[in-house]
């Protein structure tokens, strides 16, 4: 009889500046890591939050990111963008520091899956 794998996930509880771009990419590839290892499954201040991993191509390199799905994407507006905003606040209070600290307006963006 083999024994069962257990697969630990990395703790997922960041304390990174909101303007430093390689600890922010250490967060997401760990982020990514862990979404990969435990079947999109994600620990800590997500836990339990509906996150999608989405692939793409860059538009300045053209380099290929391979590919989960086809989206669709559009920019929510207005009320919409408002009302899903607080809701982005409320499970991810990060995410009002990062508003915080451009004087921006950090857009909401809608996704469908596309056909594929």
């Amino acid at each position: 009889m083999a024994a069962a794998t257990t697969t630990t996930r990395p703790d997922i509880q960041p304390s990174l500046a909101v303007d430093s771009g390689l600890a922010m990419d250490q967060f997401n590839q760990l982020l990514i890591a862990q979404f990969r290892a435990n079947g999109g499954k994600l620990s800590g201040q997500f836990s339990g939050a509906p996150i999608p991993l989405l692939n793409a191509i860059g538009a300045r390199s053209g380099a290929t990111r391979p590919k989960c799905f086809e989206v669709k994407h559009r920019r929510g507006e207005g009320e919409q963008r408002d009302r899903l905003w607080h809701r982005i606040v409320a499970q991810w209070p990060m995410a009002a520091d990062y508003q915080k600290a451009t004087p921006r307006r950090i857009p909401v963006i809608l996704l469908e899956r596309g056909e594929n």
